[in-house]
């Protein structure tokens, strides 16, 4: 997969460089975003208590 986003991006002009770039950017925000609300999920109380 690397060899083939390598070879792309080696053909690439520059605004397209820049706009994978931005992209690149974009996709890490929101696995960053997934993983932190993953992870902070158990903080909150979603069950109520048995009573």
């Amino acid at each position: 997969m690397e060899n083939i986003v390598d070879g792309y991006c080696s053909r690439a002009r520059e605004n397209e460089k820049s706009r994978m770039l931005e992209l690149f950017r974009i996709t890490a925000q929101f696995v960053l975003d997934f993983l932190n609300g993953a992870y902070n999920f158990s903080r909150f109380n979603q069950f109520p208590k048995e009573r």
